[in-house]
C-alpha cells in the first residue's frame, strides 16, 4: 500500500513538473489566448486538524486542479485516512471483549470544476461547484464482533482481516480567495451519494457463511445514508 502511495504522489509531481514545462513553452502566446493558465496545488488542513484531537481519525489529502480558461478546473484529489469505527459497528448487540472494527487505505477522487466568477485578474476569488468520482481500495479488520440474527441472518462472531473496494460520487461547491501572492486560502464542502462497496463473502470457522458489507471507507466515513464532507484548503497557484 505504501508502494501505491509513493508511485500516485511520484505522479503527481511529474504532472506538476509537466504542467510547469508547457507553461514555459507556450510563453510566445498571448496568455488572454491560452486555454491552459496555471494550476492549484491544495492541501487540505481538516484532517490533519482531526488527526491531532480524536485518536479514532487519522488522515492526509491533497489535490491538483488545472486552470483552463479560467472556467474549467479538471481536478485529481488523492488521500489516506484510517478509521477506528469499533463502538459504530456493535449492532445494539453485547460485544465480547476485545472486539475490533478497523478500517485504512488510500483514497481517490477524480472530477470537474466550474469556476462561477468572471475575471480577467490573474489573481483573483475563485467561487466553484463540481462534481466527482471516488473511490477507495482498503483494508479491514473485524474481530471478535458480534452480529445480530436481525442484520446477518444468524447470530455469529466474526473474525476477518482482508481487503476491499468501495465506490461513491460527490457534489462539490467551494471557493478560494488569494492572501499573498500565489498563496490562496479556501474551504470546499461536498455532499457524497450512492456508497456501493463491495460485498465479501467468507466461511467463518464455525461453518457459517458471512456476508460482509463493509460500512466505514477511507474518504468517505460511515455509510449511513448519504454525507457531507468539509476541506480548508491552503493553495498554491503555479
Amino acid at each position: 500500500m505504501l508502494r501505491t502511495l509513493k508511485y500516485i504522489w511520484s505522479s503527481l509531481a511529474l504532472l506538476c513538473v509537466a504542467t510547469s514545462a508547457f507553461a514555459s513553452d507556450s510563453t510566445a502566446v498571448a496568455k488572454s489566448d491560452r486555454w491552459f493558465k496555471g494550476f492549484f496545488l491544495d492541501v487540505d488542513a481538516v484532517e490533519p486538524a482531526v488527526s491531532l484531537f480524536n485518536d479514532k481519525h487519522k488522515g492526509a489529502n491533497a489535490s491538483l486542479s488545472v486552470n483552463l480558461k479560467n472556467v474549467f478546473f479538471p481536478t485529481v484529489l488523492v488521500g489516506f485516512a484510517s478509521y477506528d469505527a469499533t463502538s459504530d459497528y456493535s449492532s445494539y448487540v453485547q460485544q465480547p471483549s476485545g472486539y475490533t472494527y478497523k478500517v485504512k487505505g488510500p483514497y481517490f477522487k477524480v472530477g470537474m470544476d466550474f469556476n462561477m466568477i468572471k475575471s480577467t485578474k490573474e489573481f483573483k476569488p475563485e467561487c466553484f461547484i463540481g462534481v466527482r468520482y471516488a473511490f477507495s481500495c482498503y483494508d479491514y479488520d473485524i474481530l471478535n464482533v458480534a452480529v445480530s440474527q436481525a442484520e446477518w441472518g444468524s447470530s455469529t462472531t466474526i473474525n476477518k482481516s482482508d481487503n476491499t473496494f468501495a465506490q461513491w460520487g460527490e457534489f462539490v461547491g467551494g471557493v478560494r480567495v488569494p492572501v499573498y501572492k500565489r498563496l490562496y486560502l479556501g474551504f470546499e464542502g461536498c455532499y457524497k451519494w450512492s456508497f456501493s462497496p463491495r460485498v465479501d463473502n467468507y466461511y467463518n470457522t464455525d461453518g457459517t457463511l458471512v456476508t460482509i458489507n463493509q460500512s466505514y471507507a477511507p474518504g468517505f466515513g460511515d455509510k449511513n445514508g448519504t454525507t457531507w464532507g468539509l476541506r480548508y484548503m491552503v493553495s498554491f497557484f503555479f
